[in-house]
């Protein structure tokens, strides 16, 4: 890619410098160069780094909200060394130098370097418009430069626009960059979402109420410098303009940096310049010589101070570029389904993008979960904290919250404080203790003995029967279960069936083949267990309890055998029921749901579906642990059940699951499919 950038800044190099060389007039450069104030441009240069120190301090302001304490000297270093890059290297590379030499000397994002760089470059931009539309009078006749000038202020006012839709998140905006990614592979996709996604958090966590007045100081510093430097330059050539004049230049000759060029600007800076001030009638001999000077002011000379920071550090600046074409093709599962979600707009990670820059918290990883609620360790005050994060409109985490709550004496139970309610932003949280000595119920299980594990089950089951199931006299009635298959099964199963249909040929009312083994269809098990009275009889005489409700091992962090926490309650599902608790944990050993979620290859075609749930050989042991100890603490009825709200586990999965990964939906599907089969055959035998 570089050896293509070096080939358009060379053709463009050899374009302007054969057309600035054709009008060149030597001898008359010489002979008023020779009459030229040295002392007046060395003071130039002087300022010209002057203007590089406000530019720095500029800059640390866009960084404060991630870099604590920044050396404004190691900003001051990579400005000039960047300055230097843009005289070796074509099209401006030396501002994508000064992100990833920045990255590498800050220890900080490059994409979030080049994020505050764009508001930087922006900010300038917005200067020199305004400046050249305040003499629109000097050059109205003039309909070609009147055009390229309305052209560069329209420029303006898209570009800001886009930044501030992108510091307010704008989800459309947000979901256009994501589908207009589309066209790359996944790789390189990933790649540029990654990049883009740095870059807008850079932007979108500015802290413009506390910045903006400092910011806007500096900025006015920085110009006042600038113009400083374009007042020396003219006053060594003995000329004498006005103020307004000197405006009218320093705008055109830094809008002249801003033209694409080969390697240090020869040619295009100096065509620029002289044509503007050909505008308001100033001699070509006198606008070339301050085209020239201008040239070697802030190009060379100005850069001169970069080249020994560079030569000092012993910095190979030419490779840096090379290292940035590596794209990690492999990538980050957890990262990929994060940009996935937050660049669709309107799933879990927008929230979590959302929360940090309303609290200026940092976060510092989004934790895999499979409900539309995010999971964020973030940092304050140096402690960290796991925090639960829902949309307003969709959440269940105040029922959640009230739950934990509720069971706080119980040492199952993590601890919790507050829980907090943004009408304005639409969001709702609450914070829980990081508990970095315990890992999840997946690693420990693979990592320890299969006494160890069972040891574990069993003190786990004896917890819920001790602490959460209470024997009372209250049951569930026809209706509740009635209204239990409508919602959470029946309604399920159908709307993924008509989703489903844009890709496969489903039909629900039909046999299926699920992994070269028949099963009956769902729908019509249903209609036949609603009219069953051995099914009604198994389930009214199941008595209410106060249940966790989402025991999959993915909620429960384990430190050892004897301590363990129950996580992510959802303590509401109209049959509340140990024998429906009881069954999540089912979820994981027989139906291996933690393995179905890193499963990629399955097959369908009409009613024949096919994949291999790669379970492994400790889960195939735990399960059957876990049936025994749970057939030891249940009636024969009731276990008999638990097959059945495994069953409506999987298919209560569906809605969420296809938004997540749509075609891979019907594995979830499948799974409701089997162990309603497994629970029918079971029904029948009474």
């Amino acid at each position: 890619m570089l050896k293509y950038i070096f080939l358009l800044g060379f053709f463009i190099s050899i374009f302007f410098a054969i057309y600035y060389f054709q009008q060149f007039d030597f001898y008359s450069q010489i002979n008023l160069l020779k009459n030229t104030n040295i002392i007046f441009l060395i003071i130039a240069v002087f300022s010209s780094y002057v203007a590089f120190y406000i530019r720095s301090l500029r800059w640390s302001l866009l960084l404060n909200n991630e870099l604590n304490n920044v050396s404004i000297f190691s900003l001051f270093k990579i400005n000039c060394s960047a300055a230097f890059v843009n005289i070796v290297f074509p099209i401006r590379l030396g501002e994508l130098f000064k992100a990833l030499y920045g990255g590498e000397l800050l220890k900080v994002s490059k994409s979030f370097l080049l994020g505050t760089i764009i508001i930087e470059r922006f900010t300038d931009l917005i200067i020199l418009s305004l400046v050249l539309i305040f003499f629109l009078n000097l050059y109205s006749t003039n309909l070609i430069i009147l055009n390229l000038v309305y052209l560069s202020f329209g420029l303006t006012i898209l570009i800001f626009t886009i930044l501030f839709l992108i510091y307010s998140e704008n989800k459309t905006l947000i979901k256009l960059i994501g589908f207009s990614t589309m066209i790359f592979s996944n790789e390189i996709r990933f790649y540029f979402l990654s990049k883009i996604w740095k870059i807008i958090k850079s932007i979108k966590n500015q802290d413009i109420s506390n910045i903006f007045l400092k910011y806007l100081f500096l900025t006015i510093i920085f110009w006042v410098i600038n113009l400083i430097v374009i007042y020396l330059i003219i006053m060594s050539i003995n000329i004498n303009f006005s103020l307004s004049i000197l405006l009218f230049i320093l705008s055109v000759c830094f809008l002249s940096l801003l033209i694409p060029s080969g390697p240090a600007f020869i040619g295009s800076i100096q065509i620029v310049i002289i044509l503007g001030l050909e505008i308001i009638n100033i001699d070509t001999s006198y606008s070339n010589a301050i085209a020239n000077l201008f040239w070697l002011i802030i190009l060379p000379f100005s850069s001169l101070l970069g080249l020994f920071f560079i030569i000092k550090d012993n910095f190979k600046f030419w490779q840096i570029f090379a290292r940035t074409q590596n794209i990690n093709k492999n990538g980050k599962n957890e990262l990929n389904s994060f940009l996935l979600n937050y660049f669709s707009g309107e799933k879990i990670s927008y929230l979590s993008s959302k929360f940090e820059k309303i609290t200026k918290t940092k976060i510092l990883k989004e934790f895999k979960g499979g409900s539309l609620a995010s999971t964020l360790l973030i940092e304050e005050n140096s402690n960290l904290n796991v925090l639960k994060i829902q949309d307003i409109n969709k959440s269940n985490l105040s029922n959640q919250y009230e739950w934990i709550k509720s069971n706080q004496s119980y040492k199952a139970i993590p601890k919790v404080n507050s829980i907090y309610v943004d009408k304005k932003n639409e969001i709702i949280y609450y914070k829980l203790p990081f508990y970095k000595k315990y890992m999840s119920m997946y690693d420990y299980l693979h990592r320890s003995s299969l006494s160890e594990n069972r040891e574990l089950i069993l003190n786990i089951i004896n917890n819920l029967f001790d602490n959460h199931y209470i024997k009372n006299e209250n049951f569930y009635n026809i209706d509740d279960l009635n209204n239990y298959i409508e919602f959470k099964l029946f309604n399920n199963i159908v709307n993924f069936s008509k989703n489903y249909c844009n890709i496969a040929n489903i039909d629900i009312h039909k046999d299926f083949i699920i992994n070269n083994i028949n099963y009956f269809s769902p729908i019509k098990i249903i209609n036949e267990i609603k009219l069953n009275n051995n099914f009604k009889q198994l389930f009214i005489t199941q008595y209410k309890n106060s249940i966790h409700g989402d025991l999959s091992f993915e909620n429960i962090l384990i430190k050892d055998t004897q301590d363990f926490l129950f996580l992510d309650p959802n303590p509401i599902n109209i049959l509340n029921t140990k024998e429906n608790d009881l069954a999540k944990l089912l979820q994981s050993s027989s139906g291996g749901y933690e393995f179905l979620q890193n499963l990629n290859t399955f097959n369908y075609n009409n009613n024949v579906i096919q994949y291999t749930n790669l379970k492994s050989l400790i889960y195939e042991n735990i399960d059957q642990f876990v049936r025994d100890t749970l057939k030891s603490k249940l009636t024969k009825d009731e276990y008999l059940t638990l097959d059945f709200y495994l069953a409506v586990h999987f298919a209560r999965m569906l809605p969420y699951k296809t938004k997540i990964n749509h075609s891979k939906s019907i594995i979830y599907f499948a799974q409701s499919v089997i162990f309603l089969n497994i629970f029918y055959d079971k029904l029948k035998s009474l």
